[in-house]
C-alpha cells in the first residue's frame, strides 16, 4: 500500500491573498507564475482557498526557499485551526519542502493560511494530498 492516494492538488502561493508580503519571480526553480516573499520581522501571511472532493484526512507539503542569515519559521493553519509551526532550513532555491501534519477535512471549501515569522523566506506552493491510514 502506498503512503498516499492519487488525489493531490498544488496551491500556488502567488494565487492566494498576500498580506504584508509581495509576489516575486527572481529566484529560479519556482513552480507556477512566481512565489511570495515574506519580509523579515513581520507577520506576513498568505491565505489560499481550495476545495476537497470528499471528507478525508489530508497532508500538506510546503515548498519554499529561505535566507541563511536569519532563521525563519512558518505557521500553518487550516480553516483558522492551528496545524503546525516549523523552523525552515536555509536554501537558495526552491529545493526545500517538508510534509506537514495531517488534518481531517470535510468535503467542500477550505482555507490554508501560511504565516511567516522572523527571517526572510519565499513561499512557492503547498500541496494538499489525500492521506491514507499509513500517515495517520
Amino acid at each position: 500500500m502506498s503512503a498516499f492516494s492519487l488525489f493531490a492538488q498544488k496551491l500556488e502561493a502567488e494565487d492566494g491573498d498576500a498580506y504584508s508580503a509581495k509576489t516575486a519571480s527572481s529566484i529560479s526553480g519556482f513552480s507556477g507564475k512566481g512565489y511570495v516573499d515574506f519580509l523579515p520581522g513581520g507577520s506576513s501571511f498568505v491565505k489560499i482557498t481550495f476545495k476537497t472532493k470528499k471528507s478525508s484526512n489530508y497532508a500538506f507539503k510546503l515548498t519554499y526557499s529561505a535566507d541563511s542569515e536569519k532563521p525563519s519559521a512558518v505557521k500553518v493553519e487550516i480553516d483558522d485551526k492551528y496545524l503546525v509551526t516549523q523552523k525552515l532550513q536555509a536554501s537558495d532555491s526552491f529545493t526545500n519542502n517538508f510534509l506537514l501534519n495531517t488534518a481531517l477535512l470535510e468535503k467542500g471549501q477550505h482555507t490554508v493560511k501560511v504565516t511567516g515569522y522572523r527571517g526572510k523566506w519565499s513561499f512557492d506552493s503547498i500541496e494538499v494530498i489525500e492521506a491514507d491510514d499509513q500517515l495517520i
